[in-house]
């Protein structure tokens, strides 16, 4: 069954990705013309950012940016990644707040992107209200059919596991 989580209001603008200029640059090709699109989501995301994919963009208006777009999510198999990170975050509290989520039922946010004890940063700090124990957590991927978080258990090797959740 499936669960309106967020409703997203935005004209978007399909493109084809040529390639990643840098962390925060991807060159996309709009009809005939390529642009500099802005990147939110800094990771890796060599499985989803391939040349030739799909890439949804939305207009950018500010004359300050060096870039007229954002990457908003981008075509992999049959579905749309988000790659907006705050979306992904935002889809995640939202469906955690409804209870949505079978595997956080009782799960509440205590912090969003808290420091990691060994370095870096989670999207965030969760506290399970049966047991009372505390992880971090980082929204690896969220499409519009499917949110997958890595869970990293306070353990001294930060022993890590995806958890999937399907509407």
């Amino acid at each position: 069954m499936k669960r309106k989580i967020i409703t997203i209001e935005k004209d978007l603008k399909e493109g084809k990705i040529n390639k990643r200029k840098n962390r925060f640059i991807l060159d996309v090709k709009f009809n005939s013309k390529n642009e500099k699109v802005y990147l939110q989501n800094t990771g890796a995301l060599s499985t989803v950012i391939k040349s030739k994919r799909k890439i949804l963009c939305e207009k950018i208006t500010k004359k300050e940016r060096k870039t007229n777009y954002n990457a908003f999510a981008i075509k992999t198999d049959n579905t749309f990644a988000i790659v907006k990170s705050s979306l992904a975050n935002l889809t995640f509290s939202k469906s955690l707040e409804k209870n949505l989520l079978k595997s956080f039922k009782n799960h509440i946010i205590l912090s969003q992107e808290p420091i990691l004890p060994e370095k870096g940063r989670a999207d965030f700090l969760l506290k399970n209200t049966t047991n009372d124990t505390q992880n971090f957590g980082s929204v690896l991927t969220c499409s519009w059919w499917n949110l997958k978080l890595q869970q990293f258990l306070p353990s001294p090797d930060m022993v890590r596991y995806i958890l999937d959740h399907t509407r």
